[in-house]
Parts: C-alpha cells; sequence; structure tokens
C-alpha cells in the first residue's frame, strides 16, 4: 500500500505542474509599448513640486502649501505656469494639555480644527468631544461623552462656574476614521482649585 501510495501522489503532482507549465506557455504576452504609445506618454500633462512649507502646526491637523510646477521634456516649466495649492499634514495627532483661565459670565470659544475646517470644509472630519467637570487631567477614564452643537468648536456662553470648569478632550478623525488630533483643553473659572496632573510640561496650542 505504501509504494501505491507514492505512485499515486508522484503522478498527482507530475499532472499539476503540467497544467502549470500549459497555462504559463498558453498565457498572452503583454505587447511593447509602440512609439506611439510612448509620445502619448510623454503628452500627459505633469507636475513637480518646487517648494514645500513645513505644517502650519507641530500637533494635530494642520496645513502645508506647495507650490507646483509643470515638468515638459524633463524640464520644469516657467514661473509663470506655476500655482500654489494647500494640502493637509500631521506631524503628531497627540496636542497634549493647555490650560486656559476665564472669569465666569464671560463667553468662551474652543475650536478643534481652525484654519483647517476653513480650507477643507467641516464635513472632511468627524470631532467628538469629552469632559471631566471640575479637575484639569489627561486621564482618560475621567471623561465622560459631552455633545457639542457645533462639533467643530464648543461655545461656552456665558461661562458657568459650577458646570463648565473642568477639562475638555477634543478628538478628530479623516474621513477613513484615522486619528488626527487629540487635545486636551483644562478650564480654570474664577478662584475654583484646580490640580493639573501634568503642570511641568508645555504643550502645543494648535
Amino acid at each position: 500500500m505504501g509504494s501505491w501510495g507514492l505512485c499515486l501522489s508522484m503522478s498527482i503532482s507530475l499532472i499539476s505542474w503540467s497544467f502549470l507549465l500549459l497555462c504559463c506557455l498558453s498565457s498572452p504576452t503583454p505587447n511593447p509599448l509602440s512609439l506611439a504609445d510612448l509620445e502619448d506618454l510623454n503628452a500627459v500633462p505633469a507636475e513637480v513640486i518646487i517648494h514645500s512649507s513645513p505644517c502650519s502646526t507641530t500637533c494635530g491637523l494642520g496645513l502645508r502649501t506647495q507650490e507646483l510646477c509643470p515638468l515638459r521634456e524633463g524640464q520644469v516649466g516657467e514661473e509663470k505656469d506655476c500655482h500654489v495649492r494647500k494640502v493637509r499634514c500631521v506631524d503628531s495627532w497627540q496636542c497634549g494639555l493647555q490650560t486656559v483661565t476665564v472669569q465666569a459670565g464671560q463667553r468662551l470659544e474652543l475650536d478643534c480644527l481652525g484654519e483647517v475646517m476653513e480650507a477643507m470644509g467641516r464635513f472632511s472630519f468627524r470631532v467628538s468631544w469629552r469632559h471631566a467637570r471640575g479637575v484639569v487631567t489627561t486621564d482618560d477614564s475621567l471623561l465622560g461623552r459631552w455633545d457639542a452643537p457645533r462639533l467643530d468648536r464648543l461655545v461656552l456662553d456665558p461661562v458657568s462656574e459650577e458646570e463648565d470648569a473642568g477639562t475638555y478632550r477634543c478628538d478628530v478623525q479623516d474621513t477613513d476614521y484615522r486619528r488626527v488630533k487629540r487635545l486636551y483643553l483644562g478650564i480654570k473659572v474664577g478662584g475654583i482649585a484646580f490640580y493639573p496632573d501634568l503642570e511641568s510640561q508645555k504643550y502645543c496650542l494648535k
């Protein structure tokens, strides 16, 4: 039985290799590009980035300005044919903690997108907020969901000493659900005592 099994296995392997070889020999080979095809490719407009600015923010979602010029026959076109565009950029999505002190009764607006929303549109991003009342912290377990009517920004008008003091966390995702920004905003109102857990460190404000 062992020799019969070995012969059967070898026969199956031989048939499989023969089938693969037949498929390879019968498959059509791609035709090489003709001179006309190459000329058509050269006619396709191409651009090259000749200048790109740093990201407008050191953390979170920002904008980068790029200057593009046409590329013809391997040469960069004239400056008058160039144009400028703005593209999104993210050096780091973590923006840490920022603290703000306000007086009760004032109006406070916390903007999470700023110039990026103006350039790209509000429907290019998903924004969510979380809140911890009465304490400045980056401990996510203390933060509960907070509904903001305008999503991209949080407006406290007027600021209430009892209700509004605490930490607000802003999270931004793009349309592919990739996180592009997280910012903690610690709000101190009037004379309430706060105990920041990361007081000695510096944070990005944008």
